[in-house]
């Protein structure tokens, strides 16, 4: 019988990496639902913003998924492609950006699917749709908190990365509440919803209903120390730069001829930026020793 010898990297969980790495990681089934997704994200993204006449919404949609497409082929897919490859090499920081890249597509073509007008690429739309939320149901559980947990280093800014979140997920939640009630007390619609002629804001359902209280609980929970709060963070961060950054180059793309687009897209900007910042510091603090499955020759060798 042949004996397997583990070497883990200091400060790390290794029994949960050992058996990890004794199965392989990751299995298969996220790696060809991520390609899947990243073939369909690249014809859809590269026809939307390359070909005229793809999108038949009202010009400021129109102009929000051609930003989504540009982060989508610029940022996104190479991100996720890099991070795959660096994941399937043991690194944690390459499991964490898979996950946000997944995590970013996900919220993506959901808006696609189901608020871009019927067009063409309808069901390349579906199938990424269906493809990267397969993948993270399948990818998620092989990332263990405790792993993430065991590999953080001293000096991480644990607590100035937890303050972020919790900042941009409270204070998205008062000004899209705030646009919301307004709209209800004056019986109006509001005014960006009628602009892009869809019948209710995908975003502020999003983000109300998902990503704003996963932002502030991984927050929270990374402010208190728990290991979801360490997972959970490396994750969301990368997804805060698409979404911000994606929402900058619809306000850019939408006002290019408009003096007022600048203010909302240096904000927007601004808010990606300081995410990139903290994102690189706080996966910068994590070991990524890998660890590795040896078989040792024989006796004497």
């Amino acid at each position: 019988m042949r004996r397997l010898t583990l070497v883990a990297p200091p400060d790390s969980f290794s029994g949960i990496e050992a058996m990890r790495t004794a199965r392989g990681w990751p299995s298969r089934a996220p790696v060809l639902l991520s390609i899947a997704a990243m073939a369909l994200s690249l014809i859809g993204s590269a026809a939307g913003f390359f070909i005229p006449g793809v999108y038949r919404d009202a010009p400021v949609w129109a102009a929000a998924a051609r930003g989504s497409d540009l982060v989508n082929l610029v940022m996104a897919l190479p991100t996720l492609a890099a991070s795959m490859i660096l994941a399937r090499r043991g690194s944690i920081r390459g499991q964490l950006v898979w996950l946000g890249a997944l995590g970013y597509l996900l919220y993506a073509y959901a808006i696609y699917a189901f608020d871009v007008a019927f067009n063409e690429l309808f069901l390349v739309y579906v199938a990424a749709l269906g493809l990267v939320f397969w993948a993270l149901v399948t990818l998620l559980p092989q990332v263990h908190p405790s792993v993430v947990y065991g590999r953080r280093r001293e000096g991480m800014p644990r607590r100035l990365v937890a303050g972020y979140l919790v900042v941009v997920a409270s204070a998205t939640f008062a000004l899209w509440v705030r646009q919301d009630i307004q709209a209800l007390v004056s019986g109006v619609t509001p005014a960006g919803v009628r602009a892009a002629g869809i019948p209710t804001d995908p975003v502020h359902v999003l983000d109300l209903a998902f990503f704003l209280p996963i932002l502030w609980i991984a927050g929270v929970r990374l402010w208190q120390g728990k290991p979801t709060g360490y997972l959970l963070a490396g994750a969301l961060l990368p997804m805060v730069v698409f979404v911000g950054t994606s929402a900058a180059a619809a306000v850019v793309i939408e006002g290019a001829s408009s003096s007022g687009a600048a203010g909302p897209a240096v904000g927007l900007a601004l808010v990606a930026g300081a995410g990139l910042v903290l994102g690189v510091a706080f996966l910068g603090h994590l070991h990524e020793g890998r660890l590795v499955a040896v078989r040792p020759g024989p006796p004497g060798s």
